[in-house]
């Protein structure tokens, strides 16, 4: 029963651990499929970013670092029909957005920013 299962569910799970480590997982997708298991494989992250679907989706998109150069970043996840594609940006260099943070969200004045600059803060 779903309460006994759950009840024994450590003592279970030490048994699937050491069955499951006696064969790939290609070979259980197979197995279980064949019995109509609902299962699917924990993927390691090379196999998620080479995935047909995650290609197609555009999950996985290359950009443009200025010293770092090209490199995959995870694409924007929502898609709508309707709506424009999303541009995925590099990630900031160090200290990119420091005087827009310190000024327009902080709000600090010039004098707080050259004693933050002074001190080494920033």
């Amino acid at each position: 029963s779903l309460a006994s299962r759950r009840d024994h569910r450590e003592a279970i799970n030490r048994i699937l651990e050491v069955a499951f480590r006696e064969k790939s997982t290609e070979e259980w997708l197979a197995l279980l499929g064949r019995e109509s298991v609902p299962c699917g494989p924990v993927n390691t992250v090379d196999r998620v970013v080479g995935d047909p679907q995650v290609l197609a989706r555009k999950m996985v998109v290359e950009v443009e670092h200025p010293t770092q150069g090209r490199f995959p970043v995870l694409g924007n996840p929502i898609k709508c029909s309707a709506m424009e594609e999303a541009q995925i940006q590099a990630p900031p260099m160090l200290g990119q957005h420091t005087e827009e943070v310190l000024r327009r969200l902080l709000e600090y004045s010039e004098e707080t920013i050259r004693d933050l600059r002074r001190a080494g803060i920033v």
